[in-house]
């Protein structure tokens, strides 16, 4: 094991900043409100959630690179229950919540940024926590 290695072990694994959760979370939340409503989006609205998707995944392929302490199988229930509130707001909630009128389009798209938001960074500190044994950065 070399020095950056028994570092890296030392150091605890870093959470997603609030901005980056931002950025994914109005992103994912404008979308998956457009895609439903706008037939004309359904294609780039497809190319963005595959965007982020792929960014989610290259970030943690670098961070469990760097932490390899990422590499462990556990998770913790907050992990958990964040992942689930995703797939909770990307699935029922657009079909029992169909925006019609535009000014119901866009309040259903700063609520789903709000929640993707904080529902990004609540996953990925569960992620840490649960599978590093540390609190991680705030």
């Amino acid at each position: 094991m070399n020095a950056a290695e028994s570092q890296a072990n030392a150091a605890p694994a870093p959470v997603i900043s609030w901005w980056l959760s931002a950025i994914l979370g109005v992103a994912v939340g404008v979308t998956v409100s457009l895609i439903r409503t706008e037939r004309y989006f359904f294609i780039m609205g497809a190319g963005i959630l595959a965007l982020v998707i792929l960014l989610l995944g290259l970030l943690t392929i670098r961070r469990r690179q760097r932490y390899p302490q990422l590499m462990s199988s556990k998770a913790s229930r907050g992990y958990v229950l964040w992942s689930l509130l995703i797939i909770f707001m990307v699935g029922p909630v657009q079909v029992i919540f169909p925006a019609d009128e535009p000014d119901e389009l866009w309040l259903k798209s700063i609520l789903l940024s709000l929640v993707f938001t904080v529902a990004i960074r609540g996953a990925d500190h569960g992620l840490v926590r649960g599978r590093s044994g540390t609190k991680g950065s705030s």
